[in-house]
């Protein structure tokens, strides 16, 4: 059996564990970098990507964030979602 190794981009392991870890999460790659000549398009796809993660609830503010951590102190699996 072959063994297989992923490798993360520089651009997304210089970045804090948090966001890395919110980056491999989504559904959908974004290939569409924000410049100003591309704002609908890019609009488009975050959106895409917002509605396909069902996070635009808690983005529009009409659901809260759960806590980080359990009342035990570990990390609340719902704060990873």
């Amino acid at each position: 059996m072959a063994s297989s190794t992923q490798t993360i981009p520089d651009v997304i392991s210089s970045q804090p564990p948090n966001t890395v870890q919110a980056m491999h999460m989504l559904n959908h790659p974004l290939t569409v970098k924000l410049d100003k000549n591309n704002y609908i398009l890019w609009c488009t796809q975050m959106e895409n990507v917002i509605f396909a993660n069902s996070c635009e609830e808690r983005i529009e503010g009409l659901k809260a964030c759960p806590p980080k951590t359990t009342t035990t102190g570990e990390i609340n699996p719902e704060f990873l979602k």
